[in-house]
C-alpha cells in the first residue's frame, strides 16, 4: 500500500467523517484506493459515505457544507513541489480558502516549515493561534505543527 492520504487515514482511525483534496490525480487517487483499504480494516470505523476525496487546488475548494476541523500539511517546496510558486503565498491563499470552508470556532492544524511565519496571515484573518510545537526533521528543516482556532 502506497502511503498518499495519510492524514486522511488516520482521521478514518478515530472514526471522522473525511473530505480531502490533492492538486495532483494521482496523490487523490492514491487516497481513494488506501481508504477503500481502510474501510475493511477491523480498526477502521468508516465506510464508503464517510469520505470523499478531490483532485482541485485546495485554494480553489468550495465545500456545500463549512466543516468542524481541518488537519493538513500543504507543500512548501521540501519533498513536494510548490508549482514554482512562494511557499508564502500557498499558505496565505490556502488560508483564505479553509477560512471560507470552516465553521465559527473551527479548528485548524496545519504543518508549515520554521522558516515561514504565517502568524500575519492568521492575524489578517482572524486566526488565533492556541498552540505550536517543533519537530527537527533533518538539518535544514524543522516542521513547525500550529494548532489554530477560526474566531471571527
Amino acid at each position: 500500500m502506497w502511503y498518499w492520504g495519510g492524514i486522511l487515514i488516520e482521521g478514518a482511525m478515530i472514526g471522522t467523517k473525511l473530505i480531502g483534496s490533492d492538486i495532483n490525480w494521482k496523490m487523490k487517487n492514491g487516497t481513494l484506493i488506501n481508504l477503500d483499504y481502510c474501510s475493511n480494516l477491523d480498526y477502521c470505523d468508516i465506510c464508503e459515505n464517510d469520505y470523499e476525496a478531490h483532485h482541485i487546488d485546495v485554494r480553489e475548494l468550495k465545500l456545500y457544507k463549512k466543516v468542524d476541523a481541518v488537519v493538513t500539511d500543504p507543500p512548501y517546496g521540501i519533498s513536494t513541489s510548490t508549482g514554482g510558486e512562494k511557499s508564502g503565498k500557498i499558505f496565505h491563499q490556502f488560508l483564505e480558502s479553509i477560512d471560507y470552508n470552516m465553521k465559527e470556532n473551527a479548528y485548524l492544524c496545519i504543518a508549515h516549515p520554521h522558516y515561514l511565519d504565517i502568524d500575519p496571515f492568521l492575524n489578517e484573518l482572524g486566526f488565533k493561534l492556541l498552540e505550536r510545537h517543533k519537530i527537527k526533521m533533518h538539518k535544514s528543516l524543522t516542521r513547525i505543527i500550529s494548532v489554530i482556532k477560526k474566531t471571527n
